[in-house]
């Protein structure tokens, strides 16, 4: 048993010096347990409330930019879906407002900051407030917001998020993102046709490439030599070739040329928003290009008469000119092999390149000698052979000359035929006898 002198304090019900029985005490101790387990519940519930107040803290937002396959991917020039997407615990409107990097944080109210307000150039879906889409759309849990656009400008921003009832509700920490824009893709390039043309001669210019966004091509032209191709089509001190014409796309265009003077040049291409836009999106692309001076005229060499004809060919060639076709004629006056004559004549002014023709002598004519009939065929070749002839023996019957001896010739005598020509010896081969 309990001593029922001893005093104990349980609760705020119990008083110092207070006489408590072994029953009471008992029926005190269970009290006591009921009323810690009903503070410990209040506990948890302040918790529990407090946990709750953490969650509405965070309410959430970001924007992403995606491309027509829903990849990520951020970039100036180029249709976009910017989607302001996030979670609230309680209905509220979202502000959004933008500005370069490095400025002032994000004002305490939409309303105070000076950033500028997202307002797309194009449609966006369903909302048509004068400050864009994102300013004060109504929210609540899980939300997206969508609006199709494209930005302007290539470079990193700064997005300014206020979750409020308003735009002048005061939001203690508002979400700031920053989102970098590139600059779309783009190649450019040109060539000249004649590569090398003359002065006064007229060139195409051609200019090809791809632009990832709808941009413009401009194109200067001068002499080289000088500074390089300038940042900007306007800043260039070139002779205009293409002023800014329009392409979307894969693109050839030309453009003519004509320079007066020979030398080589210098063509500047850009591809970009307008001829003062910087950085371009291609370029300053350089393609070089030479006028070069005609060759000078081919003038037909004077022949030195029975010259070789390797020395003649040389020398119409050291005159601007080829050789043409070659043939050859019979001739009394120049030994076979040397030239007889140039067509054209020499003198003759031709263009560069041009062909001259050479006459060659093929040697003295073939002059059907007289023969005696009854003649030896040695005699008869001799005679052949003096008169820049050749022999071939055909035999037939004969009464009136020896087996052996020459009849005639098939030609006639004094006949002129080309040089070493043929001529058929008849020569008898008896009265009864063939061969």
């Amino acid at each position: 048993m309990l001593d029922p002198t001893v005093t104990e304090s349980i609760g705020d019900e119990a008083k110092a010096g207070t006489i408590v029985t072994g029953s009471s005490l008992a029926g005190e101790w269970r009290r006591w347990r009921r009323l810690s387990r009903v503070g410990l519940i209040g506990l948890l519930a302040i918790v529990a409330v407090l946990g709750c107040s953490g969650t509405a803290l965070a309410d959430s937002a970001s924007i992403s930019v995606t491309n027509t396959a829903g990849e990520s991917d951020p970039a100036a020039g180029l249709s976009r879906v910017f989607t302001l997407s996030g979670n609230v615990e309680a209905p509220e409107h979202v502000f959004v407002r933008y500005r370069g990097p490095g400025g002032a944080p994000c004002a305490p109210t939409a309303n105070e900051d000076t950033g500028s307000f997202f307002d797309p150039e194009s449609d966006y879906l369903g909302l048509e407030d004068e400050r864009g889409p994102f300013w004060g759309p109504a929210v609540e849990g899980t939300f997206n917001v969508h609006a199709v656009t494209t930005w302007r400008s290539p470079g990193t921003f700064v997005f300014c998020i206020w979750i409020a009832a308003g735009p002048n509700e005061i939001v203690k920490t508002p979400i700031t993102q920053t989102i970098t824009f590139r600059s779309p893709t783009g190649t450019i390039t040109a060539t000249v046709n004649p590569l090398t043309p003359e002065p006064g001669q007229q060139a195409t210019v051609t200019v090809t490439g791809a632009s990832e966004a709808p941009e413009n091509v401009y194109a200067k032209v001068r002499p080289a030599g000088g500074a390089p191709c300038a940042s900007t089509y306007n800043a260039d001190s070139g002779e205009n070739l293409i002023n800014g014409q329009g392409v979307n796309g894969s693109f050839s265009m030309e453009a003519k040329t004509t320079q007066s003077k020979a030398g080589q040049y210098l063509i500047c291409l850009w591809l970009a928003g307008s001829g003062n836009e910087t950085p371009v999106i291609a370029g300053p692309q350089p393609e070089m290009f030479t006028v070069v001076s005609p060759p000078p005229p081919c003038v037909v060499p004077k022949l030195a008469s029975g010259a070789s004809l390797a020395s003649v060919e040389q020398t119409i060639r050291v005159a601007g000119c080829v050789v043409g076709k070659i043939s050859s004629v019979a001739s009394t006056k120049v030994a076979r092999g040397g030239v007889l004559s140039l067509n054209p004549v020499s003198g003759t002014k031709l263009s560069a390149g041009a062909a001259v023709n050479i006459v060659e002598s093929a040697g003295r004519p073939c002059v059907v000698p007289v023969v005696e009939s009854g003649s030896t065929l040695a005699h008869v070749g001799h005679q052949l052979a003096a008169a820049d002839c050749t022999a071939s023996v055909s035999y037939l019957r004969s009464r009136h000359v020896r087996r052996g001896r020459v009849v005639g010739l098939a030609s006639p005598p004094h006949t002129r035929l080309s040089p070493r020509a043929k001529v058929r010896v008849l020569v008898s081969a008896g009265r009864g006898h063939r061969r």
